[in-house]
């Protein structure tokens, strides 16, 4: 399994094919954003959005955390939701009932956590 630190800078690498203008520095502070954005997922329900494949917007509620998960769509092992790439976030969407995933060049930023933490709201941090 890869470390953050290291998972940071593959991210970094990704990214900059999409923002070649971008300096390094921003572009590893938005990786970091991501790797943080995974240990979100992990713990709370997150509300989010991305581009689509097809070029629209897609607002979703999703999470990685089992216990918001239905019992049927649990994986069936540890790794079949684990992702093993770095240019893509897995999740479990909460209004489709199924898994989804997108490539990190086409997030656009998030919104809120449900429930809500001890932290303030979060705010939604758009890159590109």
């Amino acid at each position: 399994m890869i470390n953050e630190p290291t998972r940071a800078l593959y991210m970094a690498h990704i990214l900059r094919e999409k923002r070649p203008d971008f300096a390094w520095s921003d572009l590893v502070k938005h990786a970091w954003y991501f790797v943080r954005f995974r240990r979100w997922l992990r713990d709370h329900v997150i509300k989010f959005s991305y581009y689509k494949k097809d070029g629209s917007i897609r607002q979703a509620i999703g999470t990685t955390n089992l216990f918001f998960v239905p019992i049927s769509k649990h994986p069936l092992g540890y790794y079949d939701y684990k992702n093993k790439s770095c240019n893509t976030i897995t999740y479990f969407d909460l209004e489709k009932q199924e898994w989804r995933s997108f490539d990190i060049r086409n997030f656009i930023g998030f919104v809120e956590l449900f429930p809500k933490t001890k932290e303030k709201e979060a705010k939604r941090k758009p890159f590109g």
